[in-house]
């Protein structure tokens, strides 16, 4: 008996390849896709991490800057006109990369330490009285506020200074 020219005797013989093959190109275009799915995922998170860092790069500079003038006032017991500029113009970029939180703070600092740079300043012209006196508690009580300040700066930059997943 003669075989038609398509066929062979191995065909004939497994006709389970056949189905097993069709069965295999069918599953091929879903495994495909979820394959795609992963590394789209996995894009995804790559990317979003290195947001975040690029994030925390730009951030963590005003965080340190604002502890180091906070320090400095605490250290000095004053605060210097070149010193608070230079703080004002190290963290103008504040609003753009925190939360207004983070620059309705740095600009209560920064208008503490005017406050307390005034009352430096027109302390020492005064004579012994009540209005010298009067400035000697409003700078004891604003280098007391700044010595209390480590702590509030570090809770109200941590939630932006963080580079770890929640």
């Amino acid at each position: 008996e003669e075989l038609p020219e398509n066929s062979s005797p191995a065909s004939e013989s497994s006709p389970g390849v056949k189905e097993y093959l069709e069965l295999a190109s069918g599953l091929l275009t879903p495994l495909i896709a979820i394959v795609t799915t992963m590394i789209a995922i996995f894009q995804y998170r790559l990317e979003r991490q290195r947001w975040r860092l690029a994030l925390f790069d730009k951030r963590y500079p005003i965080f340190e800057r604002t502890m180091e003038f906070v320090a400095g006032i605490v250290s000095a017991g004053t605060v210097t006109n070149v010193s608070t500029n230079q703080f004002l113009r190290d963290t103008k970029d504040a609003a753009l990369l925190f939360g207004p939180d983070v620059a309705a703070y740095l600009k209560t600092i920064y208008s503490k330490a005017v406050e307390l740079r005034t009352h430096s300043a027109l302390i020492d012209p005064l004579p012994v009285g009540d209005e010298r006196a009067r400035r000697a508690h409003a700078i004891q009580e604003l280098n007391l506020w700044f010595g209390n300040q480590f702590e509030e700066v570090r809770r109200v930059f941590s939630a932006y200074i963080e580079i770890h997943e929640k």
